[in-house]
């Protein structure tokens, strides 16, 4: 974990990012790219068990895993400073949006999840 505590410390005790050695700022985005990898793969299973296994409950609890999300949003906010816990949150809302993917994608296609990665 990155602890950028120095004299050159922006408000609510940030740093300016050009005080920071370029290999901090390396392992920094490398951590953040593979949580983002990590939470689109999470997101690709919960659509896939929201498509297959899951898409009856899924499909007819709609509202509920709306505000399933609505509060796992809420906890990620609790949870962003508590080593662990804020991973929990993380997977929980990207496995859970996933989840809520599944009857769109299985009444328009597998292919616009094809389309989107390839637009992006």
């Amino acid at each position: 974990m990155l602890n950028f505590n120095t004299a050159q410390e922006a408000s609510f005790g940030r740093v300016k990012v050009e005080s920071v050695a370029l290999e901090d700022r390396l392992v920094f985005i490398k951590k953040v790219y593979t949580l983002l990898a990590a939470s689109m793969a999470t997101a690709a299973i919960g659509a896939y068990l929201g498509t297959g296994p899951l898409l009856p409950i899924v499909a007819s609890n709609r509202m509920i895993l709306f505000v399933l999300m609505i509060g796992l949003i809420f906890f990620a906010q609790f949870a962003r400073h508590k080593p662990g816990l804020n991973m929990i949150a993380l997977f929980s809302f990207t496995t859970v949006s996933g989840l809520t993917l599944g009857p769109l994608l299985y009444a328009v296609g597998p292919s616009i999840a094809t389309q989107a990665f390839a637009l992006t």
